[in-house]
């Protein structure tokens, strides 16, 4: 039967990465509790991106540890790999918020041609705000900018468009 062959074949690549690696995952673990010793929060989709390639760094280095006298070659050059992926994603993340920090800049322009010129003692005399952000802006972003538009001193409602 098919499924028994499968099992029995991922036996056998299990025993082998076992005894060249030996338990790189009891290390992955310590590793990784070391590096975020008050745990993670995990949210958006770039976060679980980031947490992926730092794990499969931590994954590989464990590996080229196992035996410090005859390294793994192959896992320094995935280390490589993997951190230049990283590079790259966290370019990505940061055009992606000077693009969003551009248009945040573009609305409060816009607030300013259609209420005019405002002043914090007319802010302060408003008690709320209702201001609609895509719904793939993540919260923390929208309320961090929010804090940067000094003129938003009442309490401030978020909603998103279309959620």
């Amino acid at each position: 039967m098919l499924i028994d062959k499968l099992l029995d074949e991922a036996k056998l690549v299990n025993a082998e990465r076992h005894e060249t690696y030996g338990d790189s995952l009891g290390m992955i673990g310590g590793v990784a509790a070391k590096l975020f010793p008050n745990g993670i929060e995990l949210v958006t989709p770039e976060d679980f991106k980031r947490y992926y390639l730092i794990d499969m760094i931590i994954s590989k280095l464990a590996r080229y540890l196992t035996d410090f006298r005859q390294p793994h070659h192959d896992s320094m050059l995935d280390i490589g790999n993997f951190a230049f992926m990283l590079c790259q994603l966290d370019e990505e993340i940061k055009l992606s918020r000077l693009s969003l920090s551009e248009q945040n800049d573009e609305s409060i322009n816009q607030y300013d041609h259609v209420m005019g010129p405002h002043d914090d003692e007319s802010a302060n005399k408003a008690t709320n705000f209702m201001i609609s952000f895509p719904t793939n802006i993540p919260k923390k972003f929208i309320t961090r900018t929010i804090q940067q538009w000094s003129f938003f001193k009442p309490t401030i409602t978020l909603i998103s468009k279309g959620g």
